[in-house]
């Protein structure tokens, strides 16, 4: 695999290589072990995609599902392999890049993010702490809200802080500032909001 790009698999999912392409590096991967199994991996993220009743996604998911497969994230594969759906939540609304509304502020500079993706749709709220911080206040809304695991994961990979949504959804973490993603876990499900600037 490792005279194999990762970006050609996720043009091979995209449809992007042409059929002579397509067919060298099938027989390419076909010839090792680990080949095989990144084929197959590969081959079943297509069929899952083809056959997921959801709407079209907009061109930037696309390019962004992309460009996260090509990195070949640690355990992608076996995510797949074991039926984790992953998701990437749309952002949706952050008013840190909207205009003020005629003046009006929110209360000590409070920011509103929101995301959305299929499984749950997120919103956030995000407030400058004394000691530094930020202090991110959260609520998934989906159609059982308890049982969700929120993580904020860093620029690095590393999880800075983690706790479990309440019965309704509603959690609260404390972080230092930095570029984070919050990876939403529940089952088999899980859900990417991300990354976001704080404070």
């Amino acid at each position: 695999m490792a005279d194999t790009p990762n970006q050609e698999l996720a043009d091979l999912l995209a449809g992007d290589l042409t059929e002579a392409e397509a067919d060298e590096l099938r027989d390419r991967l076909n010839a090792t072990e680990a080949g095989r199994a990144a084929l197959e991996g590969a081959e079943r993220l297509a069929a899952f995609l083809r056959d997921e009743p959801a709407t079209e996604p907009p061109p930037s998911a696309v390019a962004r599902a992309k460009r996260e497969f090509a990195r070949s994230r640690p355990g992608l594969v076996d995510r797949i392999a074991d039926g984790v759906r992953s998701c990437i939540a749309s952002l949706d609304f952050d008013s840190r890049f909207s205009p003020a509304v005629a003046g009006f502020r929110g209360v000590e500079e409070v920011a509103q993010v929101a995301f959305s993706a299929e499984p749950c749709e997120l919103d956030i709220e995000i407030q400058p702490t004394e000691a530094g911080q930020a202090g991110l206040r959260g609520q998934i809304d989906a159609d059982d809200p308890a049982g969700w695991n929120v993580a904020a994961v860093g620029q690095d990979g590393r999880t800075a802080a983690e706790t479990d949504a309440d019965a309704d959804g509603a959690f609260r973490l404390r972080l230092d500032p930095g570029a984070y993603t919050l990876v939403l876990t529940r089952g088999d499900v899980r859900v990417e909001a991300g990354p976001f600037p704080l404070p």
